[in-house]
C-alpha cells in the first residue's frame, strides 16, 4: 500500500495544475446522523500548494485556468 496524501482526494488536472478535495465531518447535532459534511479544494502544481479554500470544483477549474504562471527573475549579466 502507498503512503496516505495529506493533500486530499484527486479531482482533476487543469492546465499544469492538479486540483484535490479535502472532505472534512464537523459535529452537527440538527443533522440525521449527527454531523455534517464540509469540502475545500485546493489547486497544487509540482506538488506546491498555489491555493486553496475554494468551495466548489468549478471555481476551482476556473481559477486554475486563470492563473497566470510568473516567470523566475533571470540573473543580470554584469
Amino acid at each position: 500500500m502507498g503512503k496516505p496524501s495529506t493533500r486530499g482526494k484527486y479531482v482533476v488536472k487543469a492546465g499544469l495544475y492538479d486540483i484535490y478535495v479535502k472532505i472534512m465531518s464537523k459535529p452537527d447535532a440538527t443533522k440525521k446522523h449527527g454531523y455534517s459534511m464540509s469540502y475545500e479544494f485546493c489547486i497544487y502544481k509540482y506538488g506546491k500548494l498555489i491555493e486553496k479554500g475554494l468551495k466548489s470544483r468549478d471555481a476551482a477549474v476556473a481559477k486554475a485556468l486563470t492563473i497566470v504562471p510568473s516567470k523566475p527573475k533571470q540573473k543580470q549579466k554584469a
